[in-house]
């Protein structure tokens, strides 16, 4: 991969100039803005009360919110040297936040599959966790079936305040899938609590889109109090 980028460069006369090893103040430009998603990111999973294995859905969701923002380093002389995003400064056009929503805030999916009778639910519940990159979509994460979906038929409820008060119910009652709740649906309550713990394995898998990520959060991310908190 790094040959391939060399002649890359190499045919754009781009001159590469590397920083000594165990040296980021050679870099410092990039490392304080590593180190502002990453306090981007923490402040998106508390406020979520998710738990931190998300970390990587938030630095994306982060990274991509502030591409958006003004800047007034970034002036536009076309319009007066107002300040301009740099997804703007990049592209040429304003972009578009209609799609934006608040981050981990719950949302339902339509489901396409729906068969059974006029009055069972046609919609499953989920988290948001960003915006497509390459499709007009939410992505949106299953806590069933441990997966991420794509889609552009959804409905959110972006008040974080309810979730916390349904986590303290769900705490607190004996019978955490309701009365009359078999074997398996008390286990399928449980796990999607621990979604909110402070910490839980999660192996990701995306049936539409590829996250890259690891296991473990990047260097700087505070560790978060659990949601129940």
């Amino acid at each position: 991969m790094a040959s391939d980028f060399s002649k890359i460069c190499k045919a754009h006369d781009i001159q590469q100039q590397f920083t000594s090893a165990h040296t980021p103040s050679q870099n410092g430009i990039a490392e304080r803005l590593n180190r502002t998603l990453v306090e981007h990111a923490s402040c998106l999973l508390h406020e979520a009360g998710l738990a931190k294995e998300f970390w990587s859905f938030a630095v994306k969701h982060a990274a991509l919110i502030r591409n958006r923002f003004h800047y007034t380093a970034l002036e536009d002389k076309t319009k007066g040297n107002a300040p301009t995003s740099p997804y703007e400064r990049l592209h040429g056009r304003p972009p578009r936040v209609a799609m934006a929503r608040v981050f981990g805030c719950d949302a339902w999916m339509l489901d396409h599959s729906h068969r059974s009778g006029s009055f069972e639910p046609r919609a499953h519940k989920g988290i948001f966790v960003g915006i497509s990159a390459n499709r007009k979509g939410w992505v949106i994460f299953d806590p069933k079936t441990r997966k991420c979906r794509t889609t552009f038929h959804a409905s959110f409820d972006e008040s974080l305040e309810g979730r916390r008060c349904a986590l303290r119910d769900f705490d607190l009652r004996e019978r955490k899938a309701g009365t009359g709740a078999n074997r398996d649906e008390e286990r399928l309550a449980q796990l999607e609590r621990e979604l909110y713990d402070e910490e839980v394995d999660l192996p990701f898998e995306d049936s539409t889109e590829r996250f890259l990520g690891s296991d473990s959060p990047p260097s700087g991310g505070s560790e978060r109090r659990s949601a129940g908190e």
